[in-house]
């Protein structure tokens, strides 16, 4: 299972680059997030652990290494991870429907630059996975 997890993340990050490439800005941010998610989830499996059913586990994440002794790699990148997977998690949503509220479709709400951050966090978060 985390092999495969692992093989679908990477399969989103390229999702999210080439969506980037062809400037679906919203959509890279999308593939970006679930990118991140799959990696997370991986080393979750990897351990043995059961996750909740929702799009943000780092929090899991860190308990668990927290009972561990993790390489000096794992330990300092953990912070970025957390902070990537939760603001992504928070991007899910908007990213698929657009803001309801105020009439505006995904593609209004992400720019270039959001699309290369959502890049650069899946591709960070995988590394690390």
């Amino acid at each position: 299972m985390a092999k495969a997890y692992l093989r679908d993340s990477e399969y989103s990050r390229q999702e999210a680059k080439n969506a980037l490439r062809e400037g679906l800005f919203h959509k890279a941010v999308r593939r970006a997030q679930e990118s991140v998610e799959l990696a997370i989830k991986a080393v979750l499996r990897l351990m043995g652990l059961d996750y909740p059913k929702n799009h943000e586990v780092s929090g899991l994440l860190e308990a668990a290494l927290k009972r561990m002794n993790p390489p000096q790699e794992i330990q300092s990148a953990l912070p970025a991870i957390k902070r990537i997977s939760l603001k992504m998690a928070l991007e899910r949503g908007p990213a698929f429907y657009g803001d309801e509220a105020a009439l505006k479709p995904p593609q209004q709400l992400y720019r270039k630059r959001d699309a290369e951050e959502g890049v650069r966090n899946a591709e960070y978060t995988l590394k690390i996975c």
